[in-house]
């Protein structure tokens, strides 16, 4: 690894971007994304990748993988997963329960 800056294009070509904006849409592409995953994705879902992001700065990678498998497995069986098969199923959006304070 280089310290050398990537931007932009560069980083979508490398495949560590998957979109590209201009200054003047940034902020508001930025928004539509965060509300698609704030109306698609389960709270815990995310509250769990987030944690698992910062878990593996310091492990090796055999051990993250393992941890994610577990994870991964621990959810299947979980309150979000059925709604989100169920929102699936019936064509609407999912209605995951709410994390931390309101």
């Amino acid at each position: 690894m280089s310290s050398r800056k990537i931007y932009g294009e560069e980083a979508k070509e490398l495949k560590l971007a998957t979109r590209v904006y201009d200054d003047d849409v940034l902020v508001q592409e930025s928004i539509k994304y965060i509300q698609d995953l704030a109306d698609r994705c389960a709270p815990s879902s995310l509250k769990a990748i987030k944690s698992q992001i910062y878990q593996d700065l310091i492990k090796e990678p055999a051990e993250a993988l393992d941890y994610a498998d577990k994870a991964m497995l621990t959810s299947f069986g979980g309150p979000d997963m059925k709604e989100g098969v169920s929102a699936y199923m019936e064509k609407r959006q999912p209605k995951f329960a709410r994390i931390g304070k309101d």
